[in-house]
């Protein structure tokens, strides 16, 4: 453990050990092709995003190089606020981010890292703006405070923390990995890359709901179910958040009485059911498990019950999000992401490509062995964030 403590580490604010260079604002009619990539924030935050760029005459103190500190002052709290070293080729700054420049002699730049991002939370309070959309001033955030050890405390700090954080990075790019690995799985099972994918019959989805009444709906219109009848305990109500990562998940609760069930039993859910997200973001889809409780679906989501003589419900699920005919009739631009509207309607038009049954049956076995794996990987990232989070407190109480 470290002979420095709480009580014997000074603090300083931080204008005292950095300068702080705001970017400029690039107009959309400045965007190009071509030359410098313009980093805004959510390039930060989304490796994946992809970069516009200006290649026009640029202020030099607008340039970031690899390894510059950037610090994002303006955006969603939790998501978009916090400091970064740039790990790209050159760029160009935006005006939502400061280029930090530390005082190296007192300050070692990884340390300053992970010391700003501890206090976030300051931060975030101290920003102005509404609910959704926040702003720190260059002032405000000048004036916070950090704990500032010997620079040799500094750089074993941060070696501590940077192998931590490679764990945690490294835990989190395998569950990641996971999602390709389905992909990939549904499509050399049951997609395009299988054998006898070309002879296999185009059916409309509506033909593959179960005989009954009402296999394929929606939920209550709005007048039928408000928002000021929800209570804190009863019959659950499964919405856009159930669906939207496309597989099931419990999210925000939302119950309903059993008076009001009894008005609105004829939009029950039940275990394999398929939902798919028809308002907000649209074109997701998950799989209700077999535990689920009583509940109904609201308006947002479509509910499928399938013949399952004909369909396995994982089949029909990520075909949905993943099968490129379906994404083709759905207007994607993309995998995932769907374009155009979507209703009932265009939802029984549908037309998929169907596989025998068995060889569905066998998606469904090779899927249930990779979420074995997937949920290992994801107890391990958890445990990885955690030990993250816990030396990072450590260290900013003098107790590493």
């Amino acid at each position: 453990m470290s002979s420095h403590t709480c009580a014997t580490v000074p603090s300083v604010s931080i204008g005292e050990i950095c300068s702080f260079v705001n970017g400029r604002a690039f107009k959309s009619s400045e965007w190009s092709r071509t030359g410098l990539p313009i980093i805004r924030i959510q390039n930060l935050t989304d490796r994946d995003r992809p970069f516009n760029h200006y290649d026009g005459d640029y202020d030099d103190k607008h340039l970031v190089r690899e390894g510059d500190l950037l610090f994002s002052w303006s955006g969603t709290p939790g998501t978009s606020f916090g400091t970064f070293i740039w790990d790209r080729p050159q760029g160009l700054l935006n005006q939502h981010i400061f280029k930090v420049a530390v005082d190296t002699c007192r300050v070692h730049k990884r340390y300053f890292r992970y010391a700003l991002n501890h206090r976030l939370g300051d931060i975030i309070r101290q920003a102005h703006g509404g609910v959704g959309l926040k702003h720190i001033t260059k002032r405000k955030l000048e004036a916070i405070k950090i704990p500032l050890p010997p620079l040799s405390e500094q750089k074993r700090i941060a070696a501590i923390l940077d192998k931590a954080d490679a764990i945690r990075r490294k835990r989190a790019a395998a569950v990641e990995a996971i999602d390709s690995l389905v992909h990939a799985t549904f499509m050399t099972t049951v997609g395009p890359d299988a054998d006898e994918y070309a002879v296999w019959p185009l059916e409309p989805l509506a033909s593959l709901a179960a005989p009954t009444q009402n296999a394929m709906r929606t939920g209550p219109f709005g007048s039928n179910l408000k928002h000021s009848e929800f209570v804190n305990d009863g019959i659950a109500v499964l919405g856009i958040d159930n669906a939207v990562r496309n597989r099931f998940v419990w999210d925000q609760r939302r119950f309903i009485t059993e008076e009001k069930y009894a008005e609105l039993k004829t939009y029950t859910v039940r275990p394999g059911d398929v939902l798919i997200t028809i308002m907000g973001t649209i074109g997701r889809s998950a799989v209700v498990p077999e535990d689920i409780p009583t509940a109904i679906n609201t308006k947002h989501l479509a509910c499928i019950t399938l013949d399952r003589d004909r369909a396995e419900p994982e089949f029909i699920s990520n075909a949905i999000h993943r099968h490129p005919h379906i994404l083709r009739q759905l207007g994607s631009s993309g995998r995932g992401a769907i374009m155009t509207g979507l209703n009932l309607g265009v939802i029984k038009s549908l037309q998929i490509p169907l596989p025998p049954i068995e060889q569905q049956r066998r998606l469904v076995e090779q899927l249930s062995a990779i979420r074995k794996t997937e949920s290992t990987l994801h107890s391990s990232t958890k445990e990885a964030e955690a030990l993250f989070n816990s030396l990072v407190q450590r260290a900013f109480r003098g107790e590493l």
